[in-house]
């Protein structure tokens, strides 16, 4: 059976453009299209473009570009003490 395969590059390009249209605004499409994208490209298949309905709202859970966050909400631990 033949799969289709697809470039990288047209991929982000696509599911950026969905999560554009999604409501997603600034560098957030392509920063979340890109992080899929390369899970994907590493063999994290449940992390990659099969997660995408879940960001559109199209799951069985609301969408969740409105819970995405570009700042940490508080500072990371320190792990070693000085």
């Amino acid at each position: 059976m033949h799969h289709p395969r697809y470039r990288p590059s047209n991929l982000i390009d696509y599911s950026a453009g969905l999560f554009a249209a999604a409501g997603c605004d600034g560098d957030k499409p392509a920063a979340i299209a890109t992080a899929l994208v390369e899970a994907d490209l590493l063999g994290h298949t449940t992390h990659g473009l099969q997660s995408a309905p879940a960001y559109l709202g199209k799951g069985p859970r609301q969408s969740l570009l409105g819970r995405l966050h570009a700042q940490p909400r508080r500072s990371p631990r320190r792990l070693v003490n000085r």
